[in-house]
């Protein structure tokens, strides 16, 4: 089991942690979160720590104190805080990501 301990946090990590949402992780989920929340840069880096034999702690603990994560847009944020807080059905969701995308964005998810 993995904790991420809130005291001198990095901003990713406090990202991470509220993202946990108090749930307990085993530390592949936890990879696979803070993985989910890298920048392209970061996550070549963190293939290259697998493939150099680092354990899954230490990439885990790597992370947490020096990653920076990718930026997440306001578009985003809204739409996690929505998610979060409403309990919408599946055609709910979608009807709410196709009114606030744009024109190329609807495409995109059209093609999905």
């Amino acid at each position: 089991q993995s904790d991420i301990a809130p005291k001198g946090e990095s901003e990713f990590a406090k990202r991470i942690r509220e993202l946990q949402k108090n749930k307990k992780m085993e530390s592949k989920e936890l990879l696979e979160l803070i993985q989910d929340n890298l920048d392209d840069d970061e996550k070549l880096r963190l293939n290259e720590m697998i493939r150099n034999g680092y354990s899954t702690q230490d990439i885990i603990k790597y992370f947490l104190k020096h990653g920076k994560g990718r930026q997440i847009s306001e578009f985003e944020t809204e739409i996690r805080r929505i998610l979060s807080t409403q309990n919408l059905t599946e055609d709910q969701i979608i009807e709410l990501l196709r009114s606030n995308l744009g024109a190329e964005s609807l495409l995109r998810m059209e093609q999905m």
